[in-house]
């Protein structure tokens, strides 16, 4: 079945977005960009708002990483940013780097502001927008458990807090974050506890209702890793993004990837897909170029990899000192999406723009062992609705 490559709705992206060829890559570049992630979209977008030439060199035909979107029968379908939280923070780069400023609706607007729904072994637990209206149900649901709960969101905006060591990797000279890193590593003993025990081992040490955790842990597919597995301070960070509510972008979210490629582009920089890039070229232990599949080489004063850790030393720096380092992280995990296409409007099958979260039993941990080693097992299941989260939808695509 046919599946369209135009992903827009709200703007032509063609004068920007081209395919790669060696007669469009622009002279005098100050960055090349290996991917179009919303990482390499937003160094590129902030490069450019300094007045920097940007060079972003996309594989896939489609720009925008898990932003992109695809048409299927007349319907778009988003591929990865179901929600996002704390918008108000994220707000004010995203609008200095955007052609367009981005709208967002509140996922939940039509659900009494509930933006997640956990639902395990046929029980439904509501997330609620804002920390008291999460208290105050997640008490109605564990009257027996009131005080956990208190202890739980007090620990969680606590730990949130400790971001100090990722404020500091803006810092450009080497000894002072390194000696700064010391410091915070020696008079904060916490920060190193909750990074180094897991989820489960935390929130257990405050209560032994297994129902209780396995709901504080249902977002754990946010993250990737199920309670034992993850560390606290991972899990306590997406808690807190979310305790104000979650939020979808109108337009949908390849409108995030859109507007800061026209953005881009507008500044004198350039964004090209099927760009297959083959290996950075080194001299002298600095990299000065790329080198593309079929053997063109493109130089420039910086390299930026945004295709993740372990594409860029295993596919575009092979050296066998970096080995150990990469075979020592594991890959994330594995995900399967199905789209699905009804026909008619969002109000006829009374669909929420509330996420779903659904498992089969509250042990989560034995439920992905068991799920590894059997595809056939129960797997968690999430369930989403962009239609239902984009106010903008039945304007855009009235018939679907």
């Amino acid at each position: 079945e046919k599946i369209s490559t135009v992903s827009n709705k709200n703007i032509n992206l063609q004068n920007y977005i081209e395919k790669y060829s060696k007669n469009k890559i622009p002279k005098d570049i100050d960055t090349i960009i290996i991917g179009s992630g919303i990482s390499g979209l937003v160094t590129g977008g902030l490069l450019s708002l300094v007045g920097k030439k940007v060079l972003i060199l996309e594989k896939h035909y489609l720009a925008g990483g898990c932003l992109h979107s695809f048409i299927h029968n007349n319907v778009e379908h988003e591929t990865g940013v179901h929600y996002v939280g704390n918008i108000s923070k994220r707000q004010k780069i995203l609008d200095a780097i955007t052609d367009k400023k981005i709208k967002w609706n509140l996922v939940g607007h039509d659900n009494n502001d509930i933006y997640d729904v956990i639902h395990i072994n046929g029980k439904s637990y509501n997330l609620v927008k804002g920390k008291d209206n999460f208290k105050k149900q997640m008490k109605q649901y564990f009257p027996n458990d009131t005080n956990v709960i208190d202890e739980y969101l007090e620990l969680v905006e606590k730990v949130a807090k400790m971001d100090f060591l990722l404020n500091i990797k803006l810092i450009d000279n080497n000894f002072i974050y390194r000696l700064l890193k010391q410091i915070y590593l020696l008079i904060n003993l916490d920060y190193i506890k909750y990074t180094y025990l897991s989820t489960y081992y935390i929130i257990s040490s405050m209560t032994c209702n297994k129902e209780l955790i396995a709901v504080l842990c249902g977002q754990f597919g946010n993250y990737g890793l199920p309670p034992k597995e993850s560390n606290f301070f991972i899990h306590a960070n997406i808690v807190n993004h979310y305790l104000n509510g979650g939020y979808y972008p109108e337009g949908g979210t390849s409108n995030i990837a859109d507007q800061i490629i026209k953005f881009i582009c507008k500044k004198g920089g350039k964004v090209l897909v099927s760009a297959n890039v083959e290996k950075v070229l080194i001299d002298n232990n600095k990299c000065i170029g790329v080198k593309m599949k079929g053997g063109y080489n493109i130089y420039s004063k910086n390299i930026v990899s945004s295709i993740g850790f372990k594409n860029t030393f295993n596919k575009l720096i092979k050296h066998e000192k970096y080995s150990p380092l990469v075979n020592n992280f594991d890959s994330s995990v594995c995900l399967l999406y199905v789209f699905i296409n009804l026909k008619g409007k969002i109000e006829d099958y009374d669909i929420k723009s509330s996420n779903v979260w659904y498992y089969e039993h509250n042990d989560f941990d034995t439920m992905m062992k068991e799920y590894y080693n059997d595809y056939t097992k129960p797997s968690p299941i999430f369930i989403s609705s962009s239609s239902a989260k984009d106010l903008s939808w039945n304007k855009n695509s009235p018939n679907n």
